[in-house]
């Protein structure tokens, strides 16, 4: 869809919701943050609405927190009931921080939740335009969230929406199927900050700060532990592959402990790795806030995901100018990366490690997919261009309202 130019948005401010925000995890809230930041820092008025308690002092950013009680995250059905009845509580604090004189325009990341139908009355009641932003194929889309308890009377609120971001082809394929119009969609990647995700030249002397440079070649898998990501196949991969790749190890950066389904899967997979006999190859680093760093220490970066809404680590790894191998999720993977050209993508996860076999004995071939990856990142993901997708929707939305 186009997008209708006219005045600066920055005479209004714009207000995120997202429920949490660092240094409560997310990938949606981490996302959210880091394009208020981006945003503050290119002067203009941003507040974040969020049930994150946090404080801090950051210029053009202003954090609103909304109270809630210790146990309204707390998972069951006995919480879930009480997250019903605590609801009007919620909505009349929600529809107080948005109805500042100073926020023009409300996003929602995510997009589709009980939370976000609150917002969206909210918004509605005070006047206010709002944009949602779907981030999750399968748990964040029209479907998904409009299911159970009052089901169609969330999908008629959701429909009320100024527009809908989608962050791939496959969601926004979704929100189509469920509706939305072609004047409320709108596809807008994810980004990566291409100046802390470059290329480094010197891989030694970062595999010696992260304790890793006894390894002649690092293979990277970078997000939470959980069963939908493939992580165990990754594993099983690299035994099945470990005598072709000799002095190599997998490492896994992310969080082990932030559920009772992380921490699960998390004890299966070290039962696993211990089992196979490969404790000295498979590291465990758990979250980390050096990404970038382990991303340019390593040589190849995995991914065996089966569910996303996007995958944002796949354009950092690339940014680094690391080649990717990854599975294919229709309407995302070859919506990053042409296959063999600036990444590889498989039909399934037992295919990887031949591919990466294949890149590692093959250094004309990494060095052309390395170099096509940085390339690609640089040109469509890079966080200038897509907040400048950004801006014009706000203000095309705004100037709408004129």
């Amino acid at each position: 869809m186009q997008f209708k130019r006219g005045d600066d948005f920055m005479r209004q401010g714009i207000a995120f919701f997202s429920s949490s925000i660092p240094p409560d995890f997310g990938g949606a809230g981490k996302r959210t943050f880091n394009q208020a930041k981006y945003m503050a820092d290119d002067g203009k008025k941003v507040t974040v609405i969020t049930f994150t308690q946090a404080e801090f002092e950051y210029p053009n950013l202003t954090i609103k927190s909304i109270k809630t009680p210790k146990w309204y995250k707390n998972s069951g059905k006995i919480y879930k009931l009480f997250r019903l009845l605590y609801s009007p509580i919620i909505f009349i604090r929600i529809t107080r921080a948005i109805k500042q004189e100073d926020i023009g325009l409300v996003h929602c990341i995510p997009g589709f939740s009980n939370i976000t139908a609150l917002v969206i009355l909210a918004c509605k009641i005070v006047r206010k335009p709002i944009i949602i932003e779907t981030t999750l194929f399968g748990s964040d889309d029209p479907f998904s969230a409009a299911k159970g308890l009052f089901s169609s009377l969330k999908r008629s609120i959701f429909k009320q929406v100024d527009g809908v971001v989608s962050i791939s082809p496959l969601l926004d394929k979704v929100c189509e199927d469920a509706g939305f119009s072609e004047q409320q969609r709108y596809i807008i990647p994810n980004f990566v900050d291409v100046d802390k995700f470059r290329p480094e030249v010197d891989k030694n002397k970062l595999r010696e700060l992260l304790g890793v440079n006894e390894f002649s070649r690092i293979l990277l898998y970078v997000g939470i532990l959980r069963e939908r990501k493939g992580v165990a196949d990754l594993i099983y991969g690299f035994k099945s592959m470990e005598d072709k790749l000799g002095n190599c190890c997998l490492v896994l950066v992310g969080p082990t402990d932030k559920d009772a389904e992380n921490i699960e899967y998390t004890q299966y997979l070290r039962d696993t790795v211990e089992r196979l006999g490969l404790t000295d190859k498979i590291l465990f680093i758990g979250e980390s806030q050096n990404v970038d760093l382990w991303m340019k220490a390593s040589d190849l970066f995995l991914f065996a995901s089966q569910r996303e809404g996007f995958g944002t680590v796949l354009i950092e790894a690339m940014s680094t100018g690391l080649p990717v191998v990854t599975t294919n999720i229709e309407g995302i993977t070859n919506y990053i990366i042409e296959n063999k050209v600036d990444g590889c993508i498989v039909e399934n996860s037992a295919e990887i490690f031949d591919v990466v076999k294949e890149i590692l004995d093959n250094p004309s071939v990494y060095d052309e997919l390395s170099r096509n990856a940085r390339k690609n990142s640089m040109e469509k993901f890079n966080i200038s261009k897509v907040m400048t997708t950004y801006y014009n929707l706000y203000e095309s939305i705004l100037n709408a309202r004129l």
